[in-house]
């Protein structure tokens, strides 16, 4: 009987710290299982899609002449959107997407259970009850930059000279040893 109810309230003590993780996994599973049924299986998105035009050079890439299928999602502005469809045509990657407002519902609903988590842990105004600084872990897609400008690195960059060998005693300007 007692090991029943020590399982019991350790199933209650899972559910309530770990529960929003829980719910987060879920509703965005289910979110990015719906847009990739939408998109992969041709239905009618039911919105208007826009259109964005990137201007980006990649070597050897090959121009294409139709439009592919793509799922990913990107912020603007503030606001969630989704690519449907993407394609690499004379120096310009064209994306074309419509708002995610599913996912853009799941951010908001988090942020406010978030919000009311950090309100409940400190309930009296005026008193600070000291608790460690710490953010609740949710996955987020990588972001790459699109396009980072090349002069913006210079000689002095740390890449740079992280990338450079050793003084070793010898500067960079002068001549190569010469063979014995």
């Amino acid at each position: 009987m007692r090991n029943a109810l020590a399982i019991f309230l350790l199933l209650c003590m899972f559910g309530y710290h770990f529960g929003y993780q829980m719910a987060y996994f879920s509703l965005h599973y289910q979110n990015e299982k719906s847009w990739s049924d939408k998109i992969y299986g041709n239905l009618v998105l039911g919105q208007t899609p826009e259109v964005l035009d990137i201007p980006i050079s990649m070597p050897y890439m090959p121009d294409q002449s139709g439009f592919s299928e793509s799922n990913s999602t990107f912020e603007k502005d503030g606001r969630v959107y989704r690519i449907i469809q993407q394609r690499y045509h004379q120096d310009t990657l064209q994306i074309v997407y419509v708002p995610d407002s599913g996912k853009e519902s799941l951010k908001n609903l988090l942020a406010d259970w978030f919000q009311a988590q950090d309100d409940r842990s400190n309930p009296t105004p005026g008193i600070s009850v000291p608790h460690p600084d710490f953010k609740p872990y949710i996955p987020h897609e990588t972001e790459l930059p699109i396009a980072a400008p090349c002069s913006s690195l210079g000689a002095a960059s740390p890449v740079y000279t992280a990338l450079l060998p050793s003084d070793q005693g010898r500067s960079l300007l002068s001549p190569p040893p010469e063979a014995v």
